[in-house]
């Protein structure tokens, strides 16, 4: 809180004001902090807030309302929000409404909060969006206010959530349209082969995935050769993994089956996917291959794939050795 410039008594109120141009109306303690009910009014040169609600020793504890406008040219097309919920020693916590305006209305959100993080949100339609970052957040995700076949987004931001990911896997089923997400590559990719097992030939035999799977690896920043290589083997492995869990299954037609499956790289300074690779157009062994591939071990898949695409030399763009960059950012 910034230093009080002055303030003066209304009844049981005071009017305080602060060298940053803040001025709050309410009940204060003996230091003269908003304690108690009160409304505190902040401008800045992006933003206007009003916050209305419980304070205690000066931040805000209990039930507020935070009311937003947005003031400079950057923010000319951002609307007034408006956010009510629970906080505890000036963190947020638990169930808060957050009405916004988005995609041409004002919509609201209902998010859960725990210390100040969101766990998970509810969107109008009744869908879901969850950011898991503890091995407790999964509690949310499966708790009987929860229908999975709503969840369209989870996040994972830590390795001890993915190193548990086969709590997912168990409910593939129950799933309909699903974006995985996974942020921070030094996490991820330590654990790609347990992230792998979410295409495991189980999944494809019972049809345990998802209507629509979007598994998404975020924010992948190459500082050095050696990355590119691991970024590399990383998505021959996912095309191998893929190959593999099909043909151990039981499904038939490989074409029908992965149509649209595909896997691309985005380039984030060009803004542009350099790089994919369209299973169902760039087959490379036939049915009886295929059935074939049924009695390999995992090292001869892996050895036939590596092969089959390292013959494609009509169109290579699942080799990204020369494509990528050093210093550059990218998305699988």
């Amino acid at each position: 809180m910034a230093k009080i410039l002055k303030f003066i008594k209304k009844t049981s109120e005071y009017l305080v004001e602060y060298d940053n141009g803040d001025q709050y109306l309410g009940e204060v303690n003996e230091d003269m902090e908003p304690h108690g009910r009160g409304v505190l009014k902040s401008k800045s040169e992006a933003r206007s807030e009003t916050t209305r609600g419980l304070f205690k020793n000066g931040v805000l504890h209990g039930e507020a309302t935070i009311s937003t406008i947005y003031n400079t040219k950057e923010n000319k097309d951002k609307k007034p929000d408006e956010r009510t919920g629970n906080f505890v020693n000036g963190l947020m916590q638990g169930t808060h409404v957050y009405n916004a305006f988005r995609e041409g209305k004002y919509r609201k959100v209902i998010q859960e909060f725990e210390n100040d993080i969101v766990i998970y949100d509810t969107n109008e339609d009744g869908t879901h969006g969850f950011e898991l970052k503890e091995l407790r957040h999964y509690d949310y995700l499966f708790s009987k206010n929860i229908d999975l076949n709503n969840v369209r987004h989870i996040g994972f931001d830590t390795e001890e959530v993915i190193k548990n990911i086969d709590t997912i896997n168990k409910n593939f089923n129950k799933f309909s349209d699903l974006d995985l997400v996974f942020y921070d590559w030094s996490n991820w990719r330590i654990q790609i082969d347990r992230i792998l097992s979410l295409l495991s030939s189980d999944n494809f035999n019972a049809k345990n995935l998802p209507d629509e799977l979007f598994i998404s690896f975020q924010e992948i920043l190459i500082k050095k050769k050696e990355d590119i290589i691991v970024t590399n083997k990383i998505v021959k492995n996912l095309i191998t993994q893929v190959y593999r869990s099909f043909a151990l299954s039981d499904l038939k037609n490989f074409e029908d089956n992965f149509e649209e499956f595909s896997i691309r790289v985005y380039d984030y300074d060009s803004e542009l996917d350099f790089s994919q690779y369209d299973f169902g157009k760039k087959n490379h062994w036939g049915y009886d291959q295929l059935e074939n591939m049924k009695s390999l071990s995992a090292e001869e898949h892996t050895k036939l794939c590596d092969e089959g695409l390292n013959n494609d030399t009509n169109e290579r763009n699942h080799d990204m050795h020369e494509a990528m960059l050093v210093d550059n950012e990218y998305d699988i």
